[in-house]
């Protein structure tokens, strides 16, 4: 993080399964799932800034579907 600049806040909403899912995966973890999602993030949003390509295997992500 650059110097003088404060973290942002990001909510995101997950389905009841999803949520119970990454609770689960947090306690395995030994870090809350704040941290979880916040590694994640960092670590994804990194390696596309950096012009590299997602991760050789896939995720199911899915784009959201149009409204």
């Amino acid at each position: 993080m650059a110097a003088g600049t404060r973290p942002q806040t990001l909510t995101i909403e997950l389905d009841p399964e999803r949520a119970q899912a990454l609770s689960a995966l947090s306690e395995i973890y030994h870090a809350t799932p704040e941290r979880m999602v916040t590694s994640w993030a960092i670590y994804h949003i990194d390696r596309l800034s950096a012009g590299q390509t997602p991760d050789s295997v896939p995720s199911g992500w899915q784009p959201d579907a149009e409204a």
